[in-house]
């Protein structure tokens, strides 16, 4: 329904607007639509709220998709057919469309059920530039349709609600054309591979092209275009003409443009039944990421009058010349190549570089000469050194007129590789790497509803049990150093926030040690004191404590002594038996029988250490 405006007429009391009912009915209308699109007819959901689409049979399991729907597709009982809209372009570029599986119903039942997408049904739209039907049977799907420019629908293929996929899937795609003329003329020469392939497309930085299993030269320049010395191109179009170099004899019309990722024209037709092979490395999020890169350069001599495109070549010195860096053949200051995937070619014939080659353990000498050898060179725009630099075993390897080919993988790992296998990108990765695809249950994690008051009365426990995995680093973080986890550093006093990178922190434990929870009911640490429960976080203990009379056990002696006592007292005791003089005009001394005991009445008690042997250190308690 599109949306419904209350006519208020010209002016007021006009009487051609819409009456009261009508305009309350046109409010209620905007609203309800609202509300069932982005809530659940009652309330709004602020993230978006996702309708439901569960066909039972046959006779229900179709459905024409509007632009913004989010439906939750469940195929449990049956396969569902789903059309995109009609969309046209520019009007509707960038409109989506998302579906998704939250019942984990796609490839379930007998039958594998599944869900599959059409561009549309009138339209002349495409799904990945392909006329096809594109079919979805993983479960946990999550996917978006982006309407593009192209009259294209685009989508991510390896999302899905608990994880990005990193699934076994080929790293090389290929195909195998066998050229002829019999249909057109064009078929010696040029092919659009995704209308006559399937849909193929090919990585515009990867490609490679055979004739008869010989390796056609690309030819492109730093920036991609191709030169005289190009084999191949695409298919020349409005939007991507033909490419016109200039020459000694004037400019010339390479009849090729700029690779596109689909089609593919050969500079010199092949022969009738020769085979052509198109392949490349698949650039997506389910391949572990190729860094492969080919560069060729037409090397020519300072001084020298050039019958190429100033942008197609590079000058050098070549009486002198044995050391090409990436920088002097004109590639970013930030350019480097893994040594260890390096290949050189000159005119199409691979050198031999210093590391394939074997030594005789008794001399220094290798037992072949090689061709080359590298060096790295710090670069100050990346803050180290890196390898970018070429030494060849002498002058005189390049000539005036030479295609120098660089070609390498900016990892150990490669995407030329096998998946599975021994030495495979799978063995090489959780080797090495993360192993994404891994999950693990969890449960029972902690929040606090007050972070900056953790402790035992705003600590949540959530127990609800979810499925998950190690994705990236924040992901390992997590599991490391939950929420509630204490960390503790010998010497550095700030939030570990600043030197991890990770996490809300507040100070822990100040002046206090930290004591095991026990779980034994009669031992003291087992009650929190301050709220009454057995819970962590009670605080116990002094640093200090005053003694008293029910602190200290009997000590009284066991011998009886004369204690000085007042004349009044009952129980007096002559001092050595002798009688007092009654004539004596100084105070007497009286004396008394008693038990002798410690600290006299009244004196001030001092408080007695219990503090053990400490070392300060630094303790915080993660929050958030």
């Amino acid at each position: 329904m599109s949306k419904q405006s209350i006519d208020i007429g010209a002016v007021v009391d006009d009487g051609t607007g819409d009456y009261m009912r009508k305009g309350g009915i046109k409010i209620n209308s905007n609203f309800e639509e609202i509300y069932d699109n982005l809530g659940d007819s009652t309330n709004i959901h602020a993230s978006g709220y996702w309708q439901t689409f569960s066909p039972a049979d046959s006779s229900e399991n179709e459905l024409t998709l509007n632009f913004g729907d989010q439906i939750s597709i469940d195929a449990t009982n049956i396969n569902v057919v789903l059309y995109l809209p009609n969309a046209t372009a520019p009007a509707d570029v960038g409109k989506t469309v998302k579906i998704r599986d939250v019942n984990k119903s796609w490839g379930f039942g007998e039958g594998l059920n599944a869900v599959s997408v059409s561009p549309g049904l009138t339209s002349n739209n495409t799904i990945k530039t392909s006329v096809n039907t594109v079919t979805f049977s993983q479960s946990y799907k999550d996917l978006e349709f982006v309407y593009t420019g192209t009259n294209d629908w685009q989508y991510v293929d390896s999302k899905y609600i608990d994880k990005i996929s990193n699934a076994n899937r080929a790293v090389e795609n290929s195909v195998e054309i066998t050229a002829t003329n019999t249909n057109t003329p064009q078929g010696l020469y040029q092919w659009d591979l995704n209308t006559d392939y399937e849909g193929y497309i090919y990585d515009i930085n990867t490609v490679e092209v055979f004739r008869k299993g010989n390796l056609l030269t690309r030819g492109t320049d730093v920036n991609g275009t191709p030169t005289i010395t190009s084999d191949y191109g695409s298919i020349p179009t409005a939007e991507n003409p033909s490419i016109i170099v200039g020459t000694a004899e004037g400019d010339l019309d390479l009849g090729i443009a700029r690779l596109d990722g689909k089609t593919i024209k050969l500079v010199q037709p092949a022969n009738e039944d020769d085979t052509v092979i198109v392949k490349s490395l698949l650039e997506n999020p389910d391949v572990y990421t190729s860094t492969y890169i080919s560069k060729s350069f037409i090397i020519e001599n300072i001084g020298e009058l050039s019958e190429y495109d100033d942008a197609s070549i590079v000058k050098l010195d070549l009486t002198t010349v044995d050391t090409v860096s990436l920088q002097d053949l004109g590639l970013p200051i930030t350019s480097f190549f893994n040594p260890g995937s390096l290949k050189v070619l000159i005119n199409g014939k691979l050198l031999v570089g210093e590391n394939f080659i074997d030594y005789d353990e008794n001399t220094v000498n290798p037992l072949k000469s090689y061709d080359y050898t590298v060096e790295r060179t710090e670069i100050p725009e990346l803050g180290k050194y890196a390898y970018n630099t070429i030494v060849f075993s002498s002058t005189g390897y390049l000539n005036s007129g030479d295609i120098l080919t660089l070609e390498w993988f900016n990892n150990n790992v490669g995407s030329n590789l096998d998946w599975d296998g021994p030495g495979g990108i799978n063995e090489l990765v959780t080797d090495n790497f993360v192993k994404s695809d891994q999950v693990f249950n969890v449960k029972n994690r902690l929040e606090y509803s007050d972070t900056s008051n953790p402790g035992a009365t705003t600590a949540i426990v959530d127990q609800a049990e979810i499925t998950t995995r190690i994705a990236n680093v924040s992901d390992m973080f997590n599991t490391i150093y939950p929420i509630g986890t204490i960390y503790e550093n010998a010497n550095n006093p700030n939030n570990p926030n600043d030197y991890m990178g990770f996490g809300v922190w507040e100070p822990f434990g100040e002046g206090k040690v930290t004591v095991g929870y026990s779980n034994d009911i009669l031992n003291i640490f087992h009650n929190n004191p301050q709220i009454g429960t057995p819970i962590a976080g009670g605080l116990f203990g002094d640093e200090g404590v005053l003694l008293d009379e029910t602190n200290i056990p009997s000590i009284e002696t066991d011998q009886v002594g004369l204690t000085q006592s007042s004349a009044n007292l009952a129980t007096v005791t002559i001092n050595d038996g002798c009688l007092l003089d009654p004539d004596s005009t100084t105070d007497t001394t009286y004396l008394r029988e008693e038990n002798l005991t410690i600290n006299s009445i009244g004196q001030l008690q001092n408080e007695v250490s219990v503090l053990q042997p400490s070392i300060t250190t630094y303790k915080w308690v993660r929050v958030a």
